[in-house]
């Protein structure tokens, strides 16, 4: 952490999918900005709040991969708990 601010050291720590690569010598809304990648390689600059508040937890491959397993069925057919549309008799 560099010297000259207080502040909590967030460096390789893990916050959902992201994870604090570096912190930085800006800032986002008054907050110290840091350097975070997330699981599928993405990288972002994040504020220290959203981080530790929860705001954030992935670029969005998270909401991705979560409609891609909600589209999948528990066989791995996709759109099976889908019900077929009824033909008029």
């Amino acid at each position: 952490m560099p010297v000259g601010h207080p502040g909590i050291d967030l460096m390789c720590q893990k916050f959902g999918r992201w994870r604090v690569v570096q912190e930085l010598s800006t800032r986002i809304h008054g907050q110290i900005a840091w350097l975070c990648k997330c699981d599928c390689g993405e990288e972002r600059t994040i504020g220290s709040g959203n981080l530790r508040r929860g705001l954030t937890k992935s670029c969005g491959c998270y909401r991705c991969d979560a409609a891609r397993k909600q589209m999948t069925g528990v066989t791995g057919d996709r759109h099976q708990d889908i019900p077929m549309a009824r033909t008029p008799t």
